[in-house]
Order: C-alpha cells, then sequence, then structure tokens
C-alpha cells in the first residue's frame, strides 16, 4: 500500500485536522477495497464534513482597517449575506447544486452544497457603516475600517485612606 502525505495547512485549527483525518481514512478505505476487489471499491458519500460548516478566512491588519478573506468557491454572490458589526462578521450563504444527479450513479461525492455560516469575532471594533466587500473568482473580500480609539486614557483616581 503506497503512504500518501497531506499536507499541513497553517493555522486551520481543530477542525482541519479532523478533517485531513477523515480523508486520510476515506482515501485508505479505497485502497483497501481496491485491493481486495481490484479496483470496485465502494463509492466515498461523505456525510459529515467539516469544512462544509463554513469558509475558511484570513483575517489580518492594514493599519487603519483589518482585511477579511473568505473562500467561497461555487457561490453566486447574490446568494451571500454579509452582516458587519462592530465586534464581528457574519457570513451567511448557499451553495447550489448546478445538476441534479442519482446518489446511485456517484462514485466519488466530496463537494459540500446546501447553507452555511460563518461567525468571525474581530480583534478590535470595527465601523460597520464604512465596510466594503467585493468578490473575485471565489475569494470574498471585506474591508473593515477601524474604530478611532477612545481618546480618553482613564483617569487616575487616589486611594482615600481612612
Amino acid at each position: 500500500m503506497r503512504r500518501r502525505w497531506l499536507p499541513i495547512r497553517r493555522e486551520e485549527g481543530v477542525f482541519g485536522s479532523l478533517d485531513r483525518i477523515h480523508e486520510e481514512i476515506d482515501r485508505w478505505f479505497s485502497d483497501v477495497m481496491d485491493t481486495f476487489f481490484g479496483g470496485l471499491s465502494k463509492p466515498s458519500l461523505r456525510v459529515w464534513d467539516i469544512s462544509s460548516w463554513g469558509p475558511r478566512i484570513d483575517l489580518y491588519d492594514q493599519g487603519k482597517e483589518l482585511v477579511l478573506k473568505a473562500e467561497v468557491p461555487g457561490v453566486d454572490p447574490k446568494d451571500i449575506d454579509i452582516r458587519v458589526l462592530e465586534d464581528s462578521v457574519v457570513i451567511r450563504g448557499e451553495v447550489r447544486r448546478d445538476e441534479e444527479v442519482k446518489d446511485e450513479n456517484y462514485y466519488r461525492c466530496e463537494r459540500s452544497y446546501g447553507s452555511f455560516a460563518r461567525s468571525i469575532p474581530l480583534p478590535v471594533s470595527i465601523k460597520p457603516s464604512e465596510a466594503k466587500a467585493s468578490y473575485k473568482n471565489g475569494v470574498l473580500t471585506l474591508i473593515l475600517p477601524k474604530a478611532e480609539a477612545g481618546k480618553e486614557e482613564g483617569v487616575k483616581i487616589e486611594i482615600e485612606e481612612e
């Protein structure tokens, strides 16, 4: 049996690790079935897929604004709903099937379909009314201008001794 190495993603978190383990088990099972049944392996119809819970994102700071990029391949921009709050962003959408195929005709079914939602907490407050969104090649990009930090740094209070 040949061994396949899986690339490690930076900051993929526990769900990415579980998804990679699931993929490796699926490949191992296919190899075993191919060995014993000469290529007549059972179709892989994945029921549970961590990555279908929401788009994978990058969030980074560019000085006066945060930039959030979300992978949403195969999603029509009209099917994406974005809610921007001062301390978080919620992205909802739906991946639609482009054609209907009966389950018994599948050999592999790895693409996810259906609704998704992801809430992303932000590290700093932003100005929701000034947020902008764009979509190109399956990547949703949000520009989130930072709110100005409070001008008052606090007040020193003296302790009274009794």
